[in-house]
């Protein structure tokens, strides 16, 4: 894999690849917003490309985001804060069960807190991995669940 540019992008081939994504969506966008234009290019440009896996994160919340579309494999929620309430909630609860709603029957969670563990199981989980608050952790354990072997 080769290192990103200054544009992010690892080659100018995969920019402009996105770039014909981006003007694909448009004109279909109506009142989407910047993000949810720019998830449903990297989906499409994704598609094109044949991607087998692709590790990507939620915008904001997770029940009314536009990567709530993906049937995923493993779900992983790093943890629970009193950030954006306006909009997914005024407690912690609220703002657990808004990300935890893309949970789909089956799929394994990866969680920083045990705290959220029966409402994880109760969204669907048929797996759930406590794996720590750290980042290296929930990755390990997020590629370890996809896998089914130890990294």
């Amino acid at each position: 894999m080769s290192e990103a540019g200054a544009s992010g992008f690892a080659s100018a081939e995969a920019e402009a690849d996105f770039d014909a994504a981006v003007a694909q969506v448009r004109p279909h966008a109506g009142n989407a917003t910047q993000f949810e234009v720019v998830t449903a290019a990297a989906l499409l440009a994704f598609a094109a490309a044949e991607v087998d896996v692709a590790v990507i994160e939620a915008g904001l919340g997770g029940r009314h985001d536009a990567t709530n579309v993906l049937r995923s494999r493993v779900v992983v929620l790093t943890n629970v804060a009193l950030d954006h309430m306006d909009v997914l909630g005024e407690t912690r609860e609220a703002i657990a069960a808004e990300k935890l709603a893309v949970v789909q029957p089956g799929c394994t969670v990866v969680l920083g807190d045990p705290e959220w563990e029966e409402l994880a199981r109760a969204n669907g989980a048929g797996r759930v991995v406590v794996a720590g608050s750290s980042n290296l952790a929930l990755a390990v354990a997020a590629a370890e669940a996809f896998i089914g072997a130890e990294v």
